[in-house]
């Protein structure tokens, strides 16, 4: 008996901490209809659709000529404007954070040479 107790101790809290919570999603949509809505000489801005499970969003940008990089950028509303930008092409990247998952990234390519 005590042998058993004693694997029920180590057991089960091994068990409960792979079971899965129903507070956090198991799958994260994209953002969709990522659209630019405004450009200046230094500025671009976009929106796109909310994601119903979406916590935040995360968004990147990558300047093709030399792949500097903007790091993440976390928002929690869906519309954000890139400042500070230079002459370039650029990848911009949108993704949702629904709890822990991260959905895959939308990608829009802007050729920003206005600037």
């Amino acid at each position: 008996m005590k042998k058993f107790v004693l694997l029920l101790a180590f057991v089960l809290p091994i068990a409960f901490a792979f079971t899965s919570t129903t507070d956090h999603c198991t799958t994260c949509n994209t953002p969709d209809n990522v659209r630019k809505t405004a450009k200046t000489s230094t500025t671009i801005s976009f929106a796109w659709n909310g994601v119903d499970a979406a916590d935040e969003y995360i968004l990147r940008w990558v300047r093709q000529s030399d792949s500097a990089t903007s790091g993440d950028v976390t928002v929690s509303g869906t519309t954000h404007t890139f400042t500070n930008m230079t002459a370039g092409t650029y990848n911009f990247y949108f993704s949702s954070k629904c709890g822990l998952v991260t959905s895959t990234a939308f990608i829009v390519i802007d050729d920003v040479s206005g600037f």
